[in-house]
């Protein structure tokens, strides 16, 4: 199976982490923040355990009971995060030709506009001066592709599966230099002033990928999760929390992104290309345009379970993208009951994704399967016309 989330931690990047982690001790989550504005183009950033508590930060710092415009089709934790900051929710579509939300209108008092999977913003838009971008699937690297000046602030997150993968964290950045000295304060009276240099969990974990990729293990984790045996790690959407996970900040973590950064692997164009060259001669929507940021290919199709169904035979991972929209979610429905939003109810019904963000080793598996590929769709199309 070619994987749409990579497990390819190295056990040198492990090493060489855990130990700067204990010799630069307590400055190396300092160093980390003045080391991505390099990629980041803000004057300040902060760092967080997660995206989502960054998020929450920035609006308990900053509002009281005021509107949030928040996109429907997005992650939960993009409305949960307004919610426990006391803040009130107004949902807003996407995008018709992408899967951006970036339009709101004059009744919030702030918003957050989403380039969901790494699609791209509109750069003629003015937005509001307290808004804010989540660029939780922009990748960080393709400095050229992110807006970078119309927002209070954004976020960035680190996770596993993202464009730069790592055990964690996220960024909030800005060049606001009150709102950075709050945001900071906020940071610094949840997780404390003493950073630990490594979690015994967060260490497990960066040796369980390393072990799953130096085994060739990868196809039996995806097999597990296609048959649902790994549902237990993923977060419930039914309840407004922000997930299981430790408040937690440690050195270790910010060593292990900044040399994912420093050793990233980009095949992510070469892959989006090849996909784009293997499957324009078929009756699916290429959304990915040359601006589009690659954390994932994102495709629609009115014959989506089919397709799938084919490049699964083939040995590549598809996945449907977002799972809900979240004005449909337990939680909020009661308030967005007759709430209708027609972009994201279509990319919800017709949405698929196939990997991109590729080791050079795995690329080159997905080229050797492009006449495979081709063979089952000819005959897919075949048997629907």
């Amino acid at each position: 199976m070619l994987p749409i989330v990579r497990t390819d931690f190295k056990f040198r990047d492990i090493y060489s982490s855990l130990i700067s982690s204990f010799i630069k001790n307590i400055h190396s989550v300092e160093e980390f923040e003045n080391y991505i504005a390099d990629y980041t183009k803000k004057d300040f950033n902060v760092y967080f355990p997660k995206l989502r508590f960054g998020m929450l930060g920035a609006f308990e710092v900053l509002f009281h009971n005021k509107i949030i415009g928040v996109p429907t089709y997005t992650c939960s934790v993009v409305p949960h995060s307004v919610a426990l900051s006391k803040n009130n929710i107004k949902f807003f579509d996407c995008n018709e030709n992408n899967l951006t939300t970036e339009v709101f209108d004059k009744t919030t008092d702030s918003y957050i506009a989403t380039p969901w999977y790494g699609s791209p913003l509109n750069t003629e838009l003015k937005h509001l001066d307290n808004s804010f971008a989540d660029f939780s699937h922009v990748n960080l690297l393709n400095c050229e592709d992110l807006d970078n000046h119309n927002f209070l602030a954004y976020f960035y997150t680190f996770g596993s599966g993202k464009p730069v993968s790592s055990i964690g964290g996220s960024i909030v950045s800005t060049n606001d230099k009150s709102f950075f000295n709050e945001i900071k304060n906020y940071r610094n009276s949840k997780y404390g002033l003493e950073i630990k240099n490594v979690y015994i969990e967060e260490l497990l974990f960066s040796l369980a990928g390393a072990l799953i990729s130096k085994l060739k293990l990868e196809s039996l984790k995806i097999r597990f999760d296609e048959l649902g045996m790994l549902n237990f790690l993923r977060e419930s959407t039914d309840e407004i929390f922000l997930g299981k996970t430790k408040n937690r900040l440690s050195n270790f973590q910010a060593q292990m992104v900044a040399s994912r950064i420093k050793d990233y692997d980009q095949n992510n164009k070469l892959a989006a290309s090849f996909w784009s060259k293997t499957l324009k001669d078929y009756p699916i929507d290429i959304l990915n345009s040359s601006n589009w940021t690659n954390s994932h290919m994102n495709l629609r199709s009115i014959h989506r379970n089919s397709i799938k169904r084919v490049l699964s035979n083939a040995g590549v991972q598809v996945y449907n993208g977002s799972g809900y929209l979240n004005h449909k979610l337990e939680p909020y429905q009661m308030s967005n009951e007759n709430k209708y939003f027609p972009n994201a109810n279509r990319n919800h019904k017709e949405l698929f994704q196939v990997p991109i963000n590729f080791s050079t080793k795995s690329f080159e598996k997905l080229q050797m399967k492009e006449k495979i590929i081709s063979a089952n769709l000819d005959k897919l199309f075949s048997s629907l016309n």
